[in-house]
């Protein structure tokens, strides 16, 4: 058991301060403790006593708010040198998260515990948002093989407060920025649907045209001296080895 001392006095830089028989020193300085008892004194060591300051860090990101599949950068930033890192998400520590700036593609609050000779300190909170990236699909409402002046309804997956646009062969369509599209030309089409700044686009929906129509031709006779107006169909549509041709006189 340790002795209990009646004349006890807490010196810090020489100065007596307390006469407790135990002190919690919370300032930096040179600290002895001298005793007194029956008639005898002593004094003891010096213990220095070092107060370092905690660090002084904050995060940022410049990308607060992502598009699902992407990801964004957080930095921490600080005068200070000889830190170590620990990210937090949610209030939870990131394991392996212990560099100066951490990539994520989470939303969440994010916070870092940066340490510097065992001082430690929390920074600010910095929230990321992640917004869904529509995944748009197209529905013919029928067949995508269309005869003359047929057409095929397509429409595309419905998402509340999103845009649309459509596209016919990598084209955009100007005017088709509604959910729905009549198509009545054969060709690859498929939608991009846009939301809150993030924008995905569908698979192709190819449409087949089984013949075209060319209206009001004119041609030369050469054996008559009048013009013959007529009409001509072609097909199938796409071709791949014969197209049949079939010109009709619609009138002189």
């Amino acid at each position: 058991m340790l002795p209990v001392y009646t004349n006890v006095n807490w010196l810090k830089n020489g100065t007596v301060i307390t006469n407790s028989p135990t002190y919690k020193a919370i300032t930096a300085g040179d600290y002895q403790l001298v005793v007194n008892q029956n008639g005898c004194r002593d004094t003891s060591a010096i213990v220095t006593v070092t107060i370092n300051p905690k660090p002084v860090v904050s995060i940022s990101t410049l990308a607060p708010t992502i598009c699902s599949g992407n990801t964004t950068m957080l930095t921490t930033q600080t005068i200070e040198t000889a830190l170590t890192y620990q990210w937090i998400l949610n209030q939870s520590p990131i394991v392996g998260a212990t560099d100066a700036d951490y990539v994520t593609t989470i939303g969440g609050i994010y916070r870092v515990i940066a340490n510097k000779v065992g001082c430690t300190a929390m920074t600010n909170n910095q929230k990321v948002t992640v917004n869904a990236t529509p995944a748009p699909t197209i529905t013919p409402q029928s067949s995508t093989t269309v005869g003359i002046n047929g057409n095929v309804k397509l429409t595309a997956t419905y998402i509340a407060n999103a845009t649309y646009q459509w596209y016919w062969n990598n084209t955009p369509i100007v005017g088709a920025t509604k959910r729905d599209y009549k198509a009545i030309a054969g060709g690859d089409y498929k939608v991009e649907m846009s939301k809150l700044g993030c924008t995905g686009i569908s698979a192709v929906t190819t449409v087949t045209q089984t013949s075209v129509k060319e209206e009001a031709g004119v041609s030369s006779n050469p054996t008559a001296t009048e013009e013959a107006m007529f009409e001509s169909v072609a097909y199938p549509n796409p071709v791949t080895n014969l197209l049949t041709i079939n010109c009709i006189v619609t009138g002189k």
